[in-house]
């Protein structure tokens, strides 16, 4: 014969029975009501299952190859997705500022700016690599945003923390063009070189620099200045003057620029079309407007 089962033992049994029944999954896989999934977990299907520490890699990839195609508006919308899967990662918060201070009239440019430059400057947990990595973004974001200054302060300190890495230098080179100092960009671009094992300079880099050169040709001499004069002083005549002198500058400015530097000023300007069709048209109207007014003078 059994031992008779106290009220006790029956009810210790019972609670033993419902806890393990709680455990076990459902058929379908999910996890019974009134059982939350833990923190951090991710939902797939019916099942829970925890954040993989690798989840977003594959979007922070993507979000890499589309500033290297300075396919800007894809990238932002791909970097925002990697940092939900990853917000605790600086260069997901690097490839944001990016893509955003490379759009203009971008209003949230500005802010994830300061966002990054707060995770460096608070970034205590940070290493050394990952801090130079995000003072090289916020170097290449404040260079499209044209603070020249700033771009150039954030890339040297990039140099220091990650001496070893190209990154760095091709963004300080890309810094030096946009301040007009030509021997120095020179000069590391040749170091970036050697840092990267006779690697050739990417694209998306030989982009900004001659993108800096072209700006800094068109906008930090004289040319600019000459051409506003002309416009108070010459009327609509001037404006055609104010339009043309910066290409016109450019022009003779790059052509004394030898090797990397003036390639890919070159390289940059036959991509940027559409500027110099806007500026073609835009000084034959006026030509032709001043043309049809001094007819319309001269015939009344």
């Amino acid at each position: 014969m059994t031992a008779p089962v106290s009220p006790d033992q029956r009810r210790e049994k019972t609670t033993q029975r419902r806890a393990s029944s709680a455990a076990r999954p459902t058929a379908s896989g999910s996890v019974p009501a009134g059982n939350a999934a833990p923190a951090g977990a991710a939902r797939q299907g019916t099942a829970t299952w925890p954040t993989s520490p690798a989840a977003g890699a594959t979007l922070k990839a993507e979000a890499v190859s589309l500033i290297a195609q300075r396919n800007w508006r894809q990238a932002e919308r791909v970097a925002r997705s990697a940092r939900n899967l990853r917000p605790d990662d600086i260069e997901v918060d690097g490839l944001l500022a990016i893509a955003t201070a490379n759009r203009p009239w971008n209003r949230t440019a500005k802010a994830e700016i300061t966002r990054l430059n707060e995770r460096i400057a608070n970034g205590r947990d940070l290493s050394r690599r990952e801090k130079a990595a995000g003072l090289t973004a916020m170097s290449a974001a404040l260079l499209a945003r044209n603070d020249l200054r700033g771009a150039d302060t954030a890339a040297r300190q990039a140099t220091t923390l990650a001496p070893e890495e190209p990154g760095p230098w091709w963004q300080l080179a890309s810094s030096y063009a946009g301040l007009g100092w030509f021997d120095e960009a020179d000069q590391c671009l040749t170091t970036a070189t050697a840092k990267a094992g006779g690697r050739a300079t990417p694209p998306v880099v030989r982009w900004q620099v001659g993108h800096a050169i072209n700006r800094w040709a068109m906008t930090k001499t004289p040319a600019l200045w000459i051409g506003v004069i002309g416009w108070l002083f010459m009327g609509l005549l001037g404006l055609a003057f104010a339009i043309t002198t910066p290409f016109v500058a450019r022009e003779f400015r790059t052509a004394r620029l030898e090797g990397d530097l003036g390639l890919f000023a070159d390289e940059t300007w036959r991509a940027q079309h559409w500027t110099r069709v806007l500026g073609g048209l835009a000084v034959f109207a006026i030509v032709a407007t001043w043309v049809i007014a001094l007819t319309l003078v001269g015939s009344g």
